[in-house]
């Protein structure tokens, strides 16, 4: 539910000063935005109502350089951090994450390809650390997509565990007809990845948001939706267990 007093700059800062996150749950969630711009109160006031420790964002549609310095300070609620990654040509794209200062994160762009865009969080709090590769393939989707995305998967570093898949990838894996979508999740599958969520993530009814994990690492939990809608996308939430071991 919104916060009534989420409008105001001192009671938002105030809520979300006060709650403390699970010591072995990370709450986060994945959103398509479509821009962020001046959509600094919904979305503040989401992580403060949902008492996020991490949101994900595709297609910020923020500018390289300072340009939008402002913009950026504004999706900060007290107690966040806000990393992110441009698209460095043309307009739209974008990748972001705002997440608790108590949580130590490093962000990178991921280069190479040229049908999606990748940023890889290297997030770690008490518990085990976990990398959160974030995708955004931008429509229409081809045999391109699937063959990078399958060579970045091959190419995944061995050692790398508690890995997390989140972001838009405009796939309709609802349907079970879409040949795309289902070499997808083969390419998923065949280096052990599964997709967690079912359900419609766009307002079109079809699933394009989706959150991949390793299924023997057990650190994606509860995958649902929320009815909220900050742009055509449907939020995708989740809870991350950072306590629990690796694959073996």
């Amino acid at each position: 539910m919104r916060n009534p007093n989420a409008l105001g700059s001192k009671d938002r800062q105030t809520v979300c000063v006060a709650v403390r996150p699970s010591p072995l749950l990370l709450d986060s969630g994945l959103i398509n935005a479509r821009s962020v711009k001046n959509k600094d109160v919904v979305l503040v006031d989401y992580i403060i109502d949902h008492n996020l420790d991490l949101l994900g964002i595709t297609e910020t549609w923020l500018s390289t350089g300072d340009r939008d310095n402002v913009d950026v300070g504004r999706l900060k609620p007290a107690g966040y951090e806000f990393r992110h990654v441009p698209r460095l040509t043309g307009r739209g794209g974008g990748l972001a994450l705002i997440y608790r200062q108590s949580l130590t994160v490093n962000v990178e762009r991921v280069d190479g390809f040229t049908s999606f865009e990748c940023m890889v969080c290297n997030v770690s709090s008490n518990g085990k650390p976990c990398r959160i590769y974030m995708i955004y393939a931008p429509p229409p989707i081809r045999r391109l997509f699937i063959d990078e995305f399958s060579l970045f998967l091959e190419n995944m570093p061995v050692s790398s565990s508690n890995v997390i898949l989140a972001g838009d990838f405009n796939c309709h894996v609802n349907d079970i007809q879409n040949s795309t979508a289902s070499a997808l999740i083969d390419a998923a599958q065949t280096v052990g990845f599964t997709q967690h969520f079912r359900g419609a993530t766009h307002d079109s009814g079809n699933t394009l948001d989706l959150v991949f994990s390793r299924l023997c690492e057990n650190i994606i939990a509860d995958v649902v939706t929320d009815s909220l809608q900050i742009s055509d996308h449907y939020p995708v939430l989740s809870k991350l267990n950072k306590a629990l071991p690796s694959c073996t």
